[in-house]
């Protein structure tokens, strides 16, 4: 048997409860290795759908900063990056 005092109890179950939300976080999160495209799983569908298309790599940069902002907006080189991985396993 174990004897806590309540203050180091209370310590012990807020630490509990601090990993198991990071276990859960985790659980949620993108596998590692995705590209920011493919972890944007609204951007990834819109450029796949635009990919159809004849677009150069910038004028699909500005549709997406139209779209969605230039925070969520990839750069040219990642969105040619997707665009060649969507070719090769599609």
């Amino acid at each position: 048997m174990v004897v806590l005092s309540m203050t180091a109890y209370a310590e012990l179950l807020a630490f509990r409860t601090h990993v198991t939300r990071q276990r859960i976080a985790a659980a949620k999160a993108p596998p590692a290795g995705l590209s920011t495209i493919e972890k944007d799983a609204e951007v990834a569908a819109f450029l796949r759908e635009r990919f159809r298309g004849r677009e150069t790599g910038a004028a699909l940069r500005t549709a997406c900063v139209a779209e969605f902002g230039a925070e969520r907006a990839p750069s040219v080189g990642r969105i040619q990056t997707f665009r060649s991985r969507w070719k090769d396993y599609r």
